[in-house]
């Protein structure tokens, strides 16, 4: 697996991984993702979406050890949002029914 290039922002490189998806070799893309922050630590910008707290990663990813290592690099230095709360798209489609 590569990182994949965005055609709107054209410097952007962006991972794609979901656990819900068949992968051919998950180790393949632990060791980019794992790289990709490792290099871009402290030099670049990094987003992450997801709909799991840290506390879960260890369910997605095989080492314990490297997400402790993952958390460590994102969270240093970091804003984390968290969006937990009422849905706008669910309150707007039970008002519309």
């Amino acid at each position: 697996m590569r990182p994949r290039q965005h055609t709107l922002f054209p410097n952007t490189v962006y991972l794609k991984y979901s656990q819900y998806h068949p992968r051919p070799t998950p180790c393949l893309f632990y060791d980019l993702l794992f790289k990709v922050v490792s290099e871009r630590s402290e030099r670049a910008s990094i987003i992450v979406t997801t709909n799991l707290e840290f506390s879960r990663w260890t369910e997605m990813f095989e080492s314990i050890t490297m997400v402790a290592a993952l958390v460590d690099r994102l969270t240093f230095k970091s804003h984390l949002l968290d969006m937990n709360g009422s849905s706008y798209r669910m309150n707007h489609a039970i008002t519309n029914d």
